[in-house]
C-alpha cells in the first residue's frame, strides 16, 4: 500500500496515510488534529538502487575506491568497512605499478639485513685480511698442496703467488713440496706430508709458526731486524732465530700414544732452541735430538749447506717438476 503526504488546511499540520492504489491518494482526508479538511502533497519519492550500472549523483563519495565499493545507501563510507578497505587497496598497491616496485624495494631492504653478516662472514674467509696485512707469499708449489682457513673447513688447492694469513693451515701432501717468502725476506721450504700453521705475522716483530708433522728448512738470507724474531714451534721444542739456515724433521714415534721424534740440523748461523725450560744452542754442523722419555741429545750430522741451498734455486724446482710430469706418464702406461 502507497503512503501519501497531507497537510492541513485549518493548522497547516503535516500527517502520512496508508491508502489503496485505486484512490490515488485522492479523496476526503482530516487532519489528525483539529479534523479540518486535508489537501494532498506532491512529494519525491525515496529510491534506492541496488547492483550496478547506475550513475551516483546525490550523495557521492569525494574517494573513488569508496564509491566504487561501498554501497550507495551507506552513510559516510561505512567506517566498519575501511579497515577492509585499506587492505585492498595495499593488496592492489601490490600487484601493479608502483606500488609494487615499492615493496620490492621493502622486501630486498630485508633479505640484505638477514643476508649482509653472512656475506661479511664468507668474505672474510676467503679475504681475511687488508691490503697493509702482513702476508707469507707462496712461491712455488708443486705436487699436492692444500689450505684451510679455519673456522672454514673449505680446502683450497694452493698455487704460485697465493697470500698466507696468520692463521692458516697449509698441508702438503705425499711428493708434493711448497716455498714460502715470509716478510722481510726469509724462504721456508716444506717437504711432503707436513703440516705447517702460522700463527702470527708481524715482519718488525714476532713472526711464528707450528709444525706438527714432516719437514721443513728455514733459509733466513738476511739477519732480522732489531727485536723482531722467527719462530717455529714443534711438539716438544721451540727454534727462534734471527739469521740463520736450519732443518727440522718431525716423525712418528714408535708408539702410538707417544709425542712425535723432532730433529734439529744447523746449516748456518745460531739457532736458539727451548724445550723442557732449558735453552739448547744449534750451530753448523750440530743436530739437536728430541724424544720423549729421553733426554735431549746432541748429535752431529754430514748433510751438506750446498745441497740444502740448492733445494731453493729454480734448476731444483724445474727438475722437480720435469720429474713429476715423467713420472705420471710412466704410471699410465700399461707396461
Amino acid at each position: 500500500m502507497p503512503i501519501y503526504e497531507y497537510k492541513c488546511t485549518k493548522c497547516g499540520c503535516v500527517f502520512e496515510e496508508i491508502t489503496a492504489y485505486s484512490t490515488n491518494g485522492n479523496g476526503t482526508h482530516k487532519c489528525e488534529k483539529c479534523g479540518a479538511p486535508a489537501k494532498r502533497l506532491i512529494s519525491a519519492p525515496q529510491v534506492v538502487f541496488h547492483g550496478g550500472g547506475f550513475y551516483v549523483t546525490d550523495n557521492r563519495s569525494s574517494n573513488p575506491a569508496c564509491a566504487r565499493l561501498l554501497p550507495i545507501r551507506c552513510p559516510r563510507h561505512h567506517r566498519c568497512l575501511r579497515p577492509q578497505l585499506k587492505r585492498r587497496a595495499r593488496v592492489k598497491a601490490r600487484s601493479s605499478g608502483e606500488g609494487a616496485w615499492r615493496y620490492n624495494c621493502r622486501t630486498m631492504r630485508s633479505l640484505i639485513v638477514l643476508i649482509a653478516p653472512l656475506l661479511i662472514a664468507a668474505l672474510s674467509i676467503t679475504a681475511p685480511a687488508a691490503d697493509d696485512t702482513p702476508y707469507a707469499e707462496v712461491i712455488r708449489t708443486a705436487g699436492p698442496v692444500t689450505l684451510t682457513r679455519p673456522p672454514s673447513t673449505k680446502v683450497i688447492a694452493v698455487k704460485q703467488g697465493l697470500k698466507l694469513f696468520a692463521g692458516d693451515v697449509l698441508k702438503v701432501g705425499e711428493e708434493g713440496k711448497t716455498q714460502l717468502k715470509f716478510p722481510p725476506n726469509t724462504l721456508v721450504l716444506i717437504k711432503e706430508n707436513s703440516v705447517l700453521t702460522l700463527k702470527e705475522l708481524a715482519p718488525s716483530g714476532r713472526t711464528a709458526s707450528s709444525l706438527s708433522a714432516g719437514s721443513l728448512i728455514a733459509n733466513l738470507k738476511e739477519a732480522l731486524s732489531p727485536g723482531a724474531t722467527f719462530e717455529l714451534e714443534t711438539p716438544t721444542a721451540l727454534a727462534t732465530v734471527r739469521g740463520t739456515v736450519y732443518e727440522v724433521e718431525i716423525t712418528p714415534a714408535a708408539e702410538e700414544d707417544k709425542p712425535p721424534v723432532v730433529n734439529f740440523y744447523g746449516y748456518e748461523g745460531d739457532v736458539e732452541i727451548s724445550s723442557g725450560g732449558e735453552v739448547f744452542h744449534l750451530t753448523a754442523g750440530a743436530r739437536l735430538l728430541f724424544e720423549y722419555g729421553v733426554l735431549p741429545q746432541v748429535l752431529t750430522h754430514t748433510r751438506v749447506l750446498a745441497d740444502i741451498m740448492q733445494m731453493f734455486s729454480d734448476d731444483y724446482w724445474k727438475n722437480a717438476a720435469k720429474n713429476r710430469v715423467e713420472g705420471e706418464i710412466r704410471s699410465r702406461l700399461p707396461f
